[in-house]
């Protein structure tokens, strides 16, 4: 599970970046099934399997209107991936056209915030970049992979992978 969704969101990513106009997010359950299959992963879901809940449950909430903290207490938002990736794809489908207030929702309303937050931005910010995001909230950012590193070594790489990706 953990190797097929990481392929799908590989594809989702280099899909976002270079602008192809697919909605791949619609269909990132579909990719993800490619992988995964039909296997039963433990969820919080009766009978449910993975694709079940990225479909099924993710459209019944939507239908709804079911908030954040609802759905994710429902199907789990704890450090699993069976958990966060339902959590993840909800408040990126719901709050689509609202990037801040998407990660807003996934640092307050999710157990395991950090996490899902920082995938929640990752998707938002390549579909939007980064002037959908509030000033102060990428002042602050330094850019390093590590505590000592280099300032801006993040964005040096963003900067490669998107021209890597056009070419």
């Amino acid at each position: 599970m953990a190797i097929g969704t990481s392929i799908a969101f590989a594809e989702l990513f280099r899909n976002l970046v270079t602008s192809v106009n697919e909605d791949f997010l619609a269909n990132l359950p579909e990719r993800i099934f490619r992988f995964v299959g039909n296997r039963y992963y433990k969820v919080r879901i009766p009978n449910a399997n993975l694709y079940e809940l990225l479909t099924r449950e993710i459209d019944k909430a939507l239908k709804r209107d079911e908030d954040t903290l609802t759905f994710c207490e429902r199907v789990g938002s704890e450090a699993y991936l069976g958990e966060t990736l339902p959590c993840v794809l909800f408040i990126v489908k719901k709050f689509r056209e609202n990037p801040q207030r998407a990660i807003l929702e996934a640092v307050n309303y999710t157990w395991d915030s950090d996490t899902i937050a920082s995938i929640v931005g990752a998707i938002m910010g390549a579909i939007y970049g980064k002037s959908a995001f509030r000033k102060e909230w990428i002042d602050g950012l330094s850019g390093r992979l590590l505590i000592n590193g280099k300032d801006g070594v993040i964005f040096e790489m963003i900067d490669e992978v998107k021209s890597w990706l056009s070419s």
